[in-house]
């Protein structure tokens, strides 16, 4: 690994550590990726991440499809959380946040000092997976025996967030959640899903799972992890 990038693996807190300086090309992420896959050997789902891109001026755009292997990696092998220490106003932040706008998977968190990580790593500690962030991906729910359709803004095994156009749910409401998702042979598998509203907004509403467990549970992390990896395609 050269001086751009140090990656290493904290195991007694179950985090990856990564520091980034200069700049970032094809070649350092693909060095990144290998020594990332070693430190995660170390590592147990549900890990941390803490990205340090304070001293990073911006990534090469040849190095993109690198990165995005990255993050499919990290989904695979069951991160929990992604936190990024970077200043708001360099280059390096506009290029992350504009590629993050076109990929589907995990959505990071941004902070400006390792303070403001810590504290963020405390309130994730209290979650329950990974949330992951899919795009025009449609969903079914039934309210009082009244069938309604959105899409899906975020998702993990222990519940997801809703866009509708319908009116909203009063919080506490039961619910039935139907997703469906094909596998890697376009064989299709309906998931149907007790829940209860959690929270509500003028056009969304989020929801806790309430009888996901074991297999079923395992079953629906792989079709999500499996969804979130597909590259997108412009219509």
């Amino acid at each position: 690994m050269t001086d751009s990038i140090k990656i290493s693996a904290d195991v007694r807190r179950n985090r990856l550590n990564l520091v980034a300086s200069g700049k970032i090309s094809k070649s350092d992420l693909d060095r990144m990726y290998t020594d990332i896959r070693f430190c995660v050997a170390d590592l147990t789902p549900g890990y941390f991440v803490v990205s340090d891109y304070t001293g990073c001026k911006y990534i090469e755009l040849s190095s993109i499809p690198a990165f995005r292997k990255i993050m499919n990696y990290l989904i695979s092998s069951g991160v929990g959380e992604i936190v990024r220490v970077m200043h708001g106003n360099g280059l390096i932040f506009r290029q992350i946040i504009n590629l993050a706008s076109r990929l589907q998977g995990y959505k990071p968190i941004y902070v400006a000092t390792h303070e403001e990580a810590e504290q963020k790593i405390d309130i994730f500690e209290k979650r329950n997976g990974l949330r992951l962030y899919l795009k025009n991906k449609p969903v079914e729910y039934l309210l009082n025996n009244m069938a309604g359709q959105g899409q899906v803004i975020n998702i993990s095994t222990s519940g997801c967030a809703v866009e509708t156009e319908a009116d909203q749910p009063s919080v506490g409401t039961e619910t039935l959640i139907r997703i469906g998702f094909k596998d890697r042979d376009d064989e299709e598998e309906v998931f149907d899903i007790k829940a209860e509203v959690v929270r509500g907004n003028e056009d969304s509403f989020a929801v806790k799972f309430v009888d996901l467990e074991g297999e079923r549970k395992d079953r629906l992390w792989s079709y999500l992890t499996h969804e979130a990896q597909k590259e997108l395609h412009p219509s």
